[in-house]
């Protein structure tokens, strides 16, 4: 494991602001410098390229991520991320070669471990500042992804075939992992905060449980899209017309693994499996007789 730590070069970057403007400096002192893991975060999380980052950039308050992933190392964030990581490696069996980089986005992704041929996962440290809680729940959410990524066959992580159902499982797991690998339970304060959800979220999902996962498995065989990722996946809990909050594919995922934890299934069993194969352990469990 090797943590690539960015936030000097980004201190750098901002610095450069001034004489070159935001695009320029971000693209030529930061991005270019770590290049590998923006494209894989724009491909598979935005499904775009770098120059559709560009309004986003320019709209990027850098002082600001600058001044929050400060203080990630002031509080001791790199020491936390050192102490959480071999307990998920133990967890999981996984000990091979990987890295850990932690940088400055541009203030929308707390973390993300691409498919990759390379393991690889990503931290915004702007997005996390001293709040340990949120540091412990993000790594032990994509270290999950990380290891899954490398059970699964290359096809099961290509986005050509890269289902809708597959991802809210994939999503699901990695969340449920976060919450099993600290000894938590799946009572509404565990889901609240391991899913980054409000009271009136997490009770619009409650309330709807039954109806959000069949809306969710209406779409499993579905290809991943932004339209469906934006509707169910990453508006966080900002509510549709209907009161849906944005982020209800993490819940329904959850719900999934945790009513299969329930049975007695075994979450690194789960892990080495598709989402194909988990839904219908699901269903049928759920099916009547």
């Amino acid at each position: 494991m090797k943590i690539v730590v960015g936030i000097d070069d980004y201190r750098e970057c901002v610095s450069r602001i001034p004489p070159k403007g935001k695009w320029r400096a971000w693209f030529e002192d930061y991005y270019s410098r770590h290049k590998e893991v923006f494209d894989l975060i724009f491909k598979y999380l935005y499904m775009a390229d770098v120059e559709a980052m560009r309004m986003l950039v320019e709209a990027c308050d850098f002082h600001n991520n600058l001044e929050i992933a400060e203080r990630f190392l002031a509080c001791g964030g790199i020491e936390k991320l050192k102490q959480i990581l071999p307990t998920c490696e133990d967890f999981l069996d996984y000990h091979g070669d990987y890295r850990l980089f932690v940088l400055v986005g541009i203030g929308q992704v707390g973390g993300t471990a691409p498919p990759s041929p390379h393991p690889l996962m990503y931290l915004g440290a702007e997005c996390i500042g001293c709040d340990m809680r949120k540091l412990e729940l993000l790594l032990s959410h994509e270290f999950h992804h990380l290891v899954r990524f490398q059970a699964l066959t290359s096809e099961a992580v290509d986005m050509a075939g890269y289902t809708f159902g597959e991802l809210i499982v994939t999503e699901g797991m990695a969340t449920a992992f976060s919450m099993v690998v600290q000894g938590l339970g799946f009572d509404a304060p565990a889901l609240k905060s391991a899913l980054f959800m409000n009271d009136e979220a997490l009770s619009y999902c409650t309330s709807n449980r039954n109806a959000l996962i069949q809306e969710i498995l209406d779409h499993r065989n579905s290809s991943v899209t932004q339209d469906l990722m934006s509707k169910y996946l990453y508006a966080g809990n900002q509510m549709d017309t209907g009161g849906m909050p944005g982020n209800v594919g993490y819940y329904v995922g959850t719900a999934i693994v945790s009513d299969l934890l329930a049975q007695g299934m075994d979450l690194r069993q789960l892990t080495n499996m598709s989402g194909n194969e988990v839904i219908n352990l699901w269903e049928k469990l759920k099916s009547p007789g």
